[in-house]
C-alpha cells in the first residue's frame, strides 16, 4: 500500500503542525502526530538528504480500510492507469 508523505499534521491537542516548522524541542521521538484526514499516526521524518521534513502514515498501526479512505492514498488503480497510457515520442 502506497501513501503519499504530506508536510501538514495535527498534534495530539488538535494543532496543525508544519514538518519544516516544528521548533527543535518538540522533534522528539515521543511526540505523537496525526493525519488530519483520516486520523492515522504519522511519523515525522527529518534526517534524509534529498528530501525537506515531512510526514508519512505508520501504515503498520491503522487498518488498510481506513488508510484506502484517506486523501493521501496513492491506490493501485492510480498506478494502472499510468502505466497503461501510452508514451509519446519525443523527436527533436
Amino acid at each position: 500500500m502506497r501513501m503519499l508523505s504530506m508536510t501538514i499534521a495535527q498534534d495530539g491537542a488538535g494543532n496543525i503542525v508544519i514538518a519544516h516548522r516544528i521548533p527543535q524541542g518538540q522533534k522528539d521521538q515521543h511526540r505523537q502526530y496525526y493525519c488530519r484526514f483520516c486520523g492515522c499516526p504519522l511519523v515525522l521524518l527529518n534526517k534524509e538528504l534529498n528530501t525537506g521534513p515531512r510526514f508519512e502514515h505508520d501504515t503498520g498501526q491503522y487498518p488498510a480500510e481506513k488508510l484506502r479512505k484517506c486523501t493521501f492514498y496513492d491506490g493501485k488503480d492510480r498506478e494502472n492507469k499510468q502505466r497503461k497510457r501510452p508514451a509519446k515520442a519525443v523527436w527533436s
